[in-house]
């Protein structure tokens, strides 16, 4: 069954298909139901992220964005993606995001629920909010 379909970064299409009111981008595909494509769709995600921290710059980069992650985690207090935004304007969100998921793979973060986005690019978005881990916590 196929529910809505949405732009690259996470807003609804306009019901003409020709992209979000904001940006116009062009629809990346439809979000489903199904476990095949449920599955499909986890393994795309696994093979971007190790597309994604590949290259030298791109490991440079989620080393960075981790070390911020466990700064965050240490504290115990929830935390965002846009928390961090502050801290790592040069790095792209793809970065960022494959770190974000290196990390709950570590099990330096669990997540405890989601926020709206305050990022314009983002345009109120959904984002998950995370803590530090207690294995992160007594670690720092």
């Amino acid at each position: 069954m196929t529910a809505s379909r949405w732009c690259q970064h996470g807003t609804r299409l306009r019901p003409d298909g020709s992209g979000c009111d904001t940006c116009r981008h062009a629809e990346v595909g439809q979000l489903t139901l199904d476990g095949d494509s449920a599955a499909e769709g986890r393994a795309r995600r696994d093979r971007g992220l190790a597309t994604t921290t590949a290259s030298p710059a791109g490991q440079w980069d989620a080393s960075v964005v981790l070390q911020a992650i466990r700064h965050l985690a240490s504290s115990g207090e929830p935390f965002t993606a846009d928390d961090l935004a502050p801290l790592l304007h040069r790095v792209g969100s793809q970065v960022i995001g494959a770190a974000f998921r290196i990390a709950a793979r570590r099990n330096l973060i669990e997540p405890v629920g989601y926020a709206q986005s305050s990022s314009p690019s983002r345009h109120g978005g959904l984002l998950r909010v995370w803590r530090g881990s207690n294995a992160a916590r007594r670690a720092s």
